[in-house]
């Protein structure tokens, strides 16, 4: 009986040993789930900010995308704007590494969905279309009959990343940015019809080296995309 009570010991301490080692992998256990469920529950909370700020700019942006795009808005998920935009494809070609789709409209318009980052959902709205001179003043006009006057009106040097000399008239509000973009070159003149957040704004601003127009003169020194400049790049305000 003797000889039973350390090994009785032993085994009350064994035990004891155990019993502490499943609790405290059980406690851990119970730390990484709780730690895994707050990391799920933030993610889904940083998810649903997103979409909700993506539906803000979405609404926001109804009355500056053209009505000829049907329901296109900013922040309308790559799925839904294929559905709406079936004839909106991926380019021929990609130069600027941004995830885009393209659309050839029947007025020889072109469109250029630009998508964010993830290739999830629209960031931004291009309109490219080539007008004859005398149809700059009756466009602007009626531009200005639809959104009223321009906040501000730039002129853009060629010397800057963009590489091309325009002429921007902007609109917009603290959310969204439209920009109508004049480049005079020897066809004719193109104009593309720029909407995006207004955060864009400042980059797309600063890439192409403006700076806001104070006089008539200025306005009249607006200089001619030449040919070289055109060549190597699909213009990309």
């Amino acid at each position: 009986m003797r000889r039973a009570l350390p090994l009785l010991a032993v085994l009350v301490v064994v035990a004891g040993a155990l019993g502490f080692f499943a609790w405290q992998s059980a406690r851990e256990e119970e730390a990484l789930a709780a730690a895994r469920f707050a990391r799920e529950q933030r993610a889904e909370r940083a998810e649903e900010d997103r979409n909700r700020r993506w539906e803000e700019l979405g609404r926001a942006s109804a009355e500056y995308v053209p009505g000829m795009l049907g329901e296109v808005r900013l922040g309308l998920t790559r799925n839904a704007l294929l559905q709406a935009r079936p004839g909106a494809t991926p380019p021929m070609r990609t130069g600027s590494g941004e995830p885009r789709l393209e659309e050839a409209l029947p007025n020889g318009a072109q469109v250029v969905y630009v998508l964010d980052r993830a290739g999830e959902r629209v960031a931004r709205v291009q309109v490219l279309s080539q007008i004859p001179a005398e149809g700059v003043p009756p466009h602007l006009q009626a531009m200005r009959d639809q959104y009223g006057d321009p906040q501000v009106v730039l002129r853009c040097s060629e010397q800057s990343a963009a590489g091309v000399p325009t002429l921007r008239f902007v609109w917009g509000d603290e959310r969204v940015a439209m920009q109508d973009i004049f480049l005079i070159h020897p066809r004719g003149v193109s104009v593309t019809l720029y909407v995006a957040g207004a955060d864009a704004l400042a980059d797309s601003l600063r890439a192409g080296g403006c700076a806001p127009v104070r006089s008539r003169e200025e306005l009249d020194q607006l200089g001619v995309a030449t040919p070289e400049m055109l060549a190597p790049r699909v213009i990309d305000p």
